[in-house]
């Protein structure tokens, strides 16, 4: 559906929640941040951040703009429309500043392939592949780290959750919180269900 305001360009929004717009907010809960009337989305990886300005600029039928910060090494990708800021802070409340933020019931309550997709955008924000033959992510929120956990389990995939003091950041005082997956199974399924957008972490994960 179409919304604009006077200052905005039309910008096409969903009117249920389907595949692509769970991952974008998959995605968003792991590494956005929300303005007045704009999102932002911070990424490591060039191909990744290209990946999602090509896929959401077609999606969404706007121009995101892109840039990389130098100093701070990540590239920036930013949704500039106040109908977009508006739809998720309406609809989907529970998405809130990191150490607070949930998975949206709505995800919750979705099919599979909707979950699929939102977990999808998640651990392409905030997941890696390491060399100890494990898929994980680390955050310092313990309910949507216990959440993705049980997320995890509608496709059979067993995790495990770790919890780090985080004393080693001298700039941090709050506790991390890691999931891992770990069994030959579990990552299979990860493989099959859920999968990276990242081609290195894909080629990784194989």
């Amino acid at each position: 559906e179409k919304y604009k305001t006077s200052r905005t360009k039309a910008i096409n929004l969903p009117k249920e929640i389907d595949q692509e717009f769970a991952q974008f907010l998959g995605y968003f809960v792991g590494d956005g941040s929300i303005e007045t009337d704009r999102i932002t989305l911070f990424e490591q990886d060039k191909d990744v951040a290209l990946h999602y300005k090509e896929k959401y600029d077609k999606y969404f039928e706007i121009n995101s703009s892109y840039r990389f910060r130098e100093r701070k090494n990540y590239h920036q990708l930013r949704f500039t429309s106040r109908p977009l800021v508006r739809l998720i802070r309406e609809e989907f409340p529970a998405i809130k500043k990191a150490r607070d933020t949930l998975i949206p019931d709505k995800i919750l309550k979705s099919p599979n392939n909707i979950l699929a997709a939102f977990i999808r955008g998640f651990f392409d924000a905030e997941g890696y592949v390491s060399v100890r033959k494990q898929v994980a992510f680390g955050i310092n929120n313990k309910l949507l780290a216990q959440q993705i956990q049980m997320a995890l389990l509608r496709f059979s995939i067993i995790s495990s959750l770790h919890e780090y003091d985080n004393r080693r950041n001298p700039y941090s005082n709050n506790h991390r919180f890691t999931i891992d997956i770990t069994e030959k199974q579990s990552l299979e399924l990860f493989r099959k269900f859920i999968g990276f957008s990242c081609q290195k972490k894909s080629a990784k994960l194989d």
